[in-house]
């Protein structure tokens, strides 16, 4: 096997998939009804964006606060832009359980293993957004663009809010002959 692969990698490098997750923070401002955030992952655009929110004070240590207490902060509209296109436009009722978000989210996540519906508003409050629209878990190509997410709240924060955007792409490493490790990330 040893030798096998040595020829191979004479002949051409040896090239393998994975998948990597980014992170975006912002933070929203007490007195604030709402934040844009403008290209988060610079210009990459992942194809698959999870948004979710916690206080600040738990964020950095409170004891008296969960820092995995994900809070809705009585969020009215997400909007997910790409080059100025609006790619989702999306009113959030969580007076009511947030359905359609939860509904919009289970989707994105592909139908499997997500936060059960008794426990999204009341703790677990997460916004998954597909931006590659495959019917399926395939790879997807790589997006560059202008990516901005608006949200919008009902009421102005009482308290500074840490807003995490978690993408998740694809991207290549390879292996040469000389036993080289090239990744193919931006």
């Amino acid at each position: 096997g040893f030798i096998n692969t040595t020829k191979l990698l004479q002949k051409s490098p040896i090239e393998y998939l994975f998948t990597k997750h980014v992170l975006h923070t912002d933070l929203l401002p007490a007195g604030q009804s709402s934040i844009t955030i403008n290209r988060p992952f610079n210009n990459r655009i992942p194809h698959k964006i999870y948004l979710f929110m916690v206080q600040q004070p738990a964020d950095v240590g409170d004891y008296t606060e969960d820092a995995g207490f994900y809070r809705t902060n009585g969020l009215n509209n997400y909007r997910l832009m790409v080059d100025g296109k609006t790619l989702v436009d999306q009113d959030v009722d969580t007076a009511n359980g947030a359905v359609t978000a939860y509904i919009d989210s289970l989707n994105a996540h592909n139908n499997e293993h997500f936060i059960p519906f008794e426990m999204y508003c009341k703790g677990c409050f997460l916004l998954v957004i597909k931006t590659n629209h495959s019917q399926s878990n395939e790879l997807s190509f790589e997006q560059k663009g202008n990516l901005s997410i608006h949200l919008k709240f009902d009421h102005n924060m009482a308290a500074n809010h840490n807003i995490y955007t978690f993408g998740v792409v694809h991207s290549t490493f390879e292996i040469t002959a000389d036993r080289n490790c090239i990744t193919n990330d931006s």
